[in-house]
């Protein structure tokens, strides 16, 4: 249709009531050919569809566009679809495995504590600080690490938490003095206490409800208490074998 035709339908449509945004119009010019016409959208003023009519110069109403499907990739006729993996369980291994090094390190030392004051020629009186400073450390500090987890987030705590606990500990291992021994313990303790509230508020986050949570958490609290006799055994076992610079 021409430019006037258009203006022409465009101010029949200005005249059409609410809730009928389409009405036949026959002030539309000739010219338009048999099984064309023009329909313009009410949410769109801009869009006009070429539709079919009866008549040539006559508006009908029509449905609307159908909305197309987006596009899925491509699959292979007679393939089964791959069922998505569930990565929790394996994270959840890697929590418990941190918890266990939180708990572990706490009696761990017990066992070596006779070969590590020979080793080093410390007083009875110091020997015990090498238990005190960690657990002094990790109970002191719990409450500043759960509040630095907010703050730095919990993926980011829990790394830190973690690396820091690691180089701690290799640290306390290299020990050639009292004082070295003791400051790494100490430092065992600062970084326990910025992974412990990381891992559990990772744990919650991974399993939000359902029976999921109430086995992950069992699993955690299991791990957790059985930490505090693995590291007995633990101990004597690498005293005995290898070396309590191991522990």
């Amino acid at each position: 249709p021409t430019w006037a035709g258009v203006r022409r339908f465009r101010r029949a449509l200005r005249k059409a009531p609410n809730g009928d945004p389409v009405r036949e119009c026959d002030t539309m010019r000739p010219s338009i050919a048999a099984g064309e016409g023009v329909r313009q959208y009410p949410e769109h003023p801009g869009l006009l569809r070429v539709l079919s009519v009866p008549q040539a110069g006559v508006m009908t109403t029509a449905t609307p566009l159908p909305k197309l499907a987006e596009p899925g990739p491509a699959r292979t006729p007679g393939a089964r679809p791959r069922p998505a993996r569930d990565h929790r369980w394996l994270l959840l291994a890697v929590l418990a495995t941190a918890q266990l090094m939180i708990v572990l390190d706490g009696s761990v030392v017990n066992i070596a504590l006779p070969a590590a004051q020979a080793d080093l020629g410390m007083s009875d009186v110091l020997r015990q600080w090498i238990v005190t400073s960690y657990g002094l450390a990790f109970g002191g500090l719990l409450l500043l690490g759960g509040r630095l987890s907010d703050l730095l987030g919990r993926r980011n705590s829990f790394l830190l938490g973690l690396v820091g606990f690691a180089v701690a500990s290799g640290v306390g291992g290299l020990a050639g003095n009292t004082a070295v021994l003791i400051a790494a313990r100490a430092a065992q303790g600062a970084f326990a206490a910025l992974l412990a509230p990381s891992v559990l508020a990772l744990l919650t986050l991974l399993f939000p409800r359902g029976r999921d949570r109430a086995t992950a958490f069992g699993v955690f609290s299991a791990v957790a208490i059985a930490g505090g006799a693995i590291g007995l055994l633990l101990g004597g076992l690498l005293t005995e074998w290898v070396s309590w610079r191991w522990t």
